[in-house]
């Protein structure tokens, strides 16, 4: 079991990092494609591995947020990734894709959002594919918009996680016009301690 940031092995520390590279590179081309070309950089500030009954300190309390998340399976291991913005973030994001100005998320406005939430999503899973040999089969996202908690919620009870701690990536997200926060969660089923070793260190 991996405890917190602070006793990962030097070795876990440089794989989260090069993860975490992979996807912002995978990402960032794939979603300046999305915005006609316009100039798209993605950053990091922060990776932590966090128990995760503090999941909820990470967003939002008082306003509802976006999540776009799916799961992925392979016969070795398991995880859920999500893609969480605050509501007001969300809108930029698909009215950007759009080239609208819409004030509310409607039907087409979720599946813009859902667009985006899977390329981020898909980058850190095909990233984590890369490092670790393994092919995943992911499920056909999903985008939920309400209060934090009912969202962590929902998808603790549902997963059946093993371990009690998970992977945050902290994201600024910036185009030409506009800047974004957000974060990505990695829920691992089998624990994170299983992730390392599927990528080659302990």
């Amino acid at each position: 079991m991996v405890p917190d940031k602070s006793e990962l092995t030097p070795e876990q520390q440089d794989m989260l990092r090069e993860l975490v590279n992979i996807g912002i590179g995978n990402a960032t081309t794939s979603l300046s494609r999305m915005l006609s070309n316009e100039k798209v950089t993605m950053e990091v500030p922060e990776v932590e591995v966090i128990p995760l009954q503090e999941v909820n300190e990470y967003v939002e309390q008082e306003k509802a947020i976006a999540a776009v998340f799916f799961e992925a399976y392979s016969d070795e291991f398991s995880l859920v990734l999500m893609f969480v913005v605050p509501v007001d973030s969300a809108l930029t994001l698909a009215n950007k894709v759009l080239q609208a100005e819409s004030s509310s998320l409607g039907e087409m406005e979720r599946s813009a959002l859902m667009e985006v939430g899977n390329i981020v999503t898909s980058s850190y899973l095909n990233a984590l594919s890369d490092m670790t040999g393994i092919t995943f089969q992911p499920s056909t996202p999903s985008l939920a918009v309400d209060m934090a908690a009912a969202i962590f919620g929902t998808v603790m009870v549902t997963t059946g996680l093993v371990d009690d701690h998970l992977i945050l990536c902290q994201t600024a997200l910036e185009t030409e016009k506009d800047n974004i926060s957000g974060n990505i969660f990695v829920f691992p089923y089998q624990g994170l301690g299983y992730m390392f070793e599927l990528m080659g260190v302990s």
